[in-house]
């Protein structure tokens, strides 16, 4: 959830634009799938959720 990104993540992506766009990279790259909105999350409904894709060991 971009929430969690802008709180835990690095410094560099404690910004919300900044975490989405990282996100999109991440999910059009094929390392995330978004959760349809709604999805629930540790109890509570998301109005953006990923799901972390795990690859067969590919290295790009």
């Amino acid at each position: 959830m971009t929430r969690d990104v802008v709180q835990m993540g690095p410094n560099a992506l404690r910004e919300t634009p900044k975490a989405r766009a990282a996100l999109g990279i991440l999910e059009k790259h094929g390392w995330l799938a978004r959760l349809d909105e709604g999805a629930i999350v540790r109890g509570a409904a998301r109005a953006e959720a990923w799901r972390i894709v795990r690859g067969g060991g590919d290295v790009v």
